[in-house]
């Protein structure tokens, strides 16, 4: 009887969700966990055997990218057993590669933690170089790569280290029409080889043209695995009928599979007996912590430098507010008016708009991200011009697009602290902008919201996905919304801490690429995305 080739008996992987950073140390410290933890592969159980091409399809969220990286064993499961028999190389955007390292120099790297000769390495760097295809890039860092670059470095490695089983992750969903069909007919050359492949998509289509059998993951769970004629009809009916429920309905569907995909660690810790000995262990590292954070603020206030900062910050204006009133009585009263005409936008919730510098009349109201022409600046307000008319509004209400204060950055270096839905699958969730408001509805999946936002323009949310698209008045999609981003990603604040923020707050800061510009607001903890003008 054959053996297979990959085998999966009851796996299950979560990850821990934290509502604050400092809840992980908690985490590590006590025994009363602050943690949820979110099962992505939940009780997965499947055969598959050599020469054999499988499709894997589900909504965003099904929990394809874990099962790819159980697969490429880059991550181990919480419990269960997965039997792998050869080497599996995983294609996925930018996986596996280093940044700050050359494209040469990720090839070397990881041919060698494949455990390649370096002279057979040196053989097949001119044939990844050649398939790749991407000139004198190799010879420069990957950070300065664009995704598309990334997709075919990584994808041109994984197939010249000769893998036995090969994992394919969305790796082709950006790259030109030239080097999909490169892609493709490497895949088959491999499947003619009797290789193992799966492949990850979300065109039914691909999945159709070469998967032997189809598997249909439906929030961690294995729904289906079978032929592809019918599995994939039964995902179309299914998409289908999610597409016809209202936005409420797909709404309470959605919420019902997603509840079972989380455990509260606290309340499952605080239902358990515990032992006099974990007691004991955990007041002594109940007690550890303390003694920690007490040397730490003891060496604080004894610290001479420590003090003359803590006392020239409660001296700043904007701390005490006695010197504050000081400082303005010393300044001039006198309205002059510093010429600007930049645009700009409005980064408040509310803000108030004046009739003049001299008046608090309000004859309007301005709501968040509204775009405007900031005209001059006098005191502490602009004169602005906006859609419906022109009136003052307060300078920290809104920020200036100014060229000189915008910072240039590769994207990719920004979605370390970006959601990992948004992270991992950026080209997929980008090729939907320019696009019109049907055609973003009908091609993606598990719509959260539909809503037109304070400014009157038409909003889809995907908020499982972190991710809403805002559309203008030709009903194209202007602009991607990423939402929960991690502003204490130590990847995003070394890029911040490198950039002049354009607010008196230091909390927003504007970036542009080749192709994008984008706002990011740390007051929401979001990410704004449109293209350059």
């Amino acid at each position: 009887m054959e053996q297979p080739k990959v085998k999966f008996e009851h796996v299950t992987k979560d990850f821990n969700l934290y509502k604050k950073q400092f809840d992980k140390i908690l985490d590590v410290i006590t025994l009363n966990k602050q943690s949820k933890s979110f099962y992505a592969i939940n009780d997965v159980s499947f055969e598959v055997f050599s020469g054999e091409s499988i499709g894997v399809v589900g909504v965003n969220g099904a929990g394809k990218s874990t099962l790819s990286n159980l697969l490429a064993q880059v991550i181990e499961p919480k419990s269960g057993k997965v039997d792998i028999e050869g080497e599996a190389s995983l294609i996925a955007i930018s996986a596996g590669l280093n940044n700050n390292l050359t494209g040469i120099e990720n090839i070397e790297m990881k041919c060698l933690m494949l455990g390649i000769k370096p002279e057979t390495i040196k053989k097949i760097i001119p044939q990844i170089e050649q398939f790749a295809d991407i000139g004198d890039f190799i010879h420069q860092p990957v950070k300065n790569y664009s995704s598309g670059m990334k997709s075919r470095l990584g994808f041109s490695i994984s197939v010249h280290t000769n893998p036995d089983i090969l994992i394919v992750d969305e790796a082709l969903s950006v790259g030109d029409s030239t080097f999909y069909d490169k892609c493709l007919n490497k895949i088959n050359e491999f499947k003619s080889q009797g290789k193992t492949i799966f492949f990850v998509s979300h065109s039914i289509g691909q999945i159709r043209s070469f998967s032997d059998r189809v598997m249909w993951l439906h929030f961690g769970e294995l729904k289906e695995f079978g032929e592809p004629g019918e599995v994939l009809e039964n995902y179309k009916d299914f998409i289908g009928w999610f597409n016809e429920l209202s936005v409420e309905e797909q709404k309470e569907y959605k919420a019902q599979y997603v509840k079972k995909q989380y455990k509260d660690k606290k309340e499952h810790t605080r239902s358990k007996k515990k032992s006099s000995l974990l007691k004991k262990i955990k007041n002594i590292a109940v007690s550890i912590a303390i003694f920690i954070i007490f040397s730490f603020l003891a060496f604080s206030v004894v610290n001479p430098s420590y003090v003359e900062s803590y006392i020239e910050s409660f001296n700043h204006p904007n701390v005490n507010p006695a010197i504050s009133e000081k400082s303005k009585e010393k300044k001039s009263t006198k309205d002059v008016a510093v010429k600007i005409e930049q645009p700009g936008v409005i980064i408040k919730e509310k803000t108030a708009v004046y009739k003049s510098v001299k008046t608090e009349e309000e004859i309007g109201e301005l709501p968040y991200n509204s775009e405007l022409t900031i005209k001059n600046k006098i005191n502490k307000f602009y004169q602005v011009s906006y859609e419906n008319g022109e009136g003052v509004i307060k300078v920290e209400d809104a920020l200036i697009m100014d060229p000189d204060k915008i910072g240039e950055v590769n994207f990719n270096d920004l979605l370390e602290g970006f959601p990992a839905i948004f992270a991992e699958s950026n080209n997929y969730y980008l090729a939907h902008l320019d696009m019109s408001y049907e055609e973003v509805k009908g091609k993606l999946l598990a719509m959260t919201d539909e809503k037109v936002d304070a400014n009157g323009k038409k909003v889809l949310e995907y908020g499982y996905d972190d991710v809403s698209y805002t559309f203008n008045k030709r009903d194209k999609s202007e602009a991607i919304t990423v939402h929960n981003i991690d502003s204490e990603s130590p990847g995003l604040i070394d890029i911040l801490e490198e950039t002049k923020a354009v607010d008196e707050a230091k909390k927003v800061f504007v970036f542009h690429t080749k192709t994008y510009l984008i706002l990011v607001d740390l007051n929401k903890d979001q990410a704004i995305i449109q293209f350059r003008e």
